[in-house]
């Protein structure tokens, strides 16, 4: 009997061990390649796997919206506008991105709801970069400080309402912050360079009620970058991290375990910029030639917490405890 009482408490650790917080996350990828496009970029996925992105036909680039097999494609319809990038997306269908002219110093938002399109541009900034929505409509983003001809220094902004509020992490001082994502919570993502002697660091933030928590991939330093791009309501974060050269890159997403590495399979670079609640995660990756495809990627098991698993395998465990304690001869 205890051989046999063995082997089932053996069997029931390893149920409790595969099913902890340390199991693998594992994810079935599919490419987003738009027909004659020679760059494809998903930048957002909302919580009914609507996709928003971005694709380059010749030179100029287009926006799109909708399923991985049917995508409508975006363009300000503002005159001499040649350019559109459609960066996030909420569930209710609105959509906000930027435009450009001929000039490309001169940059403007948009937020397109029920396919009407209103420009977003914070005042008296010749760029206006609108990056994400979430359901309240409250809308991230950056500009430039500073005039067409002298562009100044990035800064972070949050429109609500109407209104614009700016976002500058402190240890930043002069140089950049931008705000790449937010969630329904309230929660901001992003980027920011912060002073040291002989240059600057590149790290990524976490703005919540007022406070800053700013973190880098570990192990990098000066001479890297690591980028917050989004949130979900979970607070998971993905973004990438990689040489400030900007090649190669690699993924990343930070939750309650920590932060670990994402990549693409076979890829040589790879840029996580969205993800969604259930765990579904977009963006783009080069491969081997350098061609930039868009990529989905969805969880093929629950990311990683206590499942049913576990608590089979702690029930397992307690219940062969007990039938241990009864075996024992009364106590005299």
């Amino acid at each position: 009997m205890s051989v046999f009482r063995n082997i089932l408490l053996f069997l029931g650790m390893a149920v409790f061990l595969e099913a902890s917080p340390a199991a693998a996350q594992s994810y079935t990828f599919t490419t987003v390649d738009l027909p004659g496009a020679t760059v494809t970029t998903v930048f957002d996925v909302d919580s009914n796997g609507r996709i928003v992105g971005t694709f380059n036909e010749n030179t100029v680039a287009h926006g799109f919206v909708g399923t991985v097999t049917s995508l409508t494609q975006i363009d300000v319809p503002v005159p001499g506008a040649v350019t559109t990038f459609a960066n996030g997306l909420n569930d209710a269908g609105q959509v906000v991105g930027r435009y450009h002219f001929s000039d490309p110093h001169v940059w403007d938002g948009f937020l397109m709801s029920g396919g009407s399109f209103t420009t977003i541009n914070v005042p008296g900034s010749p760029t206006t970069l609108a990056s994400d929505i979430n359901n309240a409509g409250v809308v991230v983003g950056s500009f430039a400080t500073g005039t067409q001809s002298a562009q100044g220094v990035a800064r972070g902004f949050v429109w609500n309402g109407g209104m614009f509020t700016e976002i500058a992490v402190p240890a930043a001082g002069g140089y950049r912050t931008e705000a790449y994502g937010l969630n329904d919570v309230g929660q901001i993502v992003g980027g920011f360079d912060q002073p040291i002697p002989g240059g600057a660091l590149s790290q990524a933030f976490i703005l919540e009620g007022g406070s800053f928590t700013t973190f880098g991939f570990p192990g990098t330093g000066p001479g890297y970058r690591t980028q917050a791009n989004a949130i979900n309501n979970a607070g998971v974060v993905v973004g990438f991290f990689g040489a400030a050269s900007g090649f190669p890159t690699h993924g990343f997403i930070r939750d309650g375990q920590g932060i670990r590495a994402f990549d693409v399979p076979g890829a040589s670079s790879t840029l996580p910029f969205g993800i969604s609640d259930s765990g579904i995660i977009v963006g783009s990756f080069e491969d081997a030639t350098r061609r930039t495809h868009g990529f989905v990627a969805v969880p093929s098991i629950p990311e990683p917490s206590v499942s049913a698993l576990s608590v089979v395998g702690l029930l397992m465990i307690a219940a062969l405890r007990g039938i241990h304690r009864s075996r024992r001869p009364p106590q005299v």
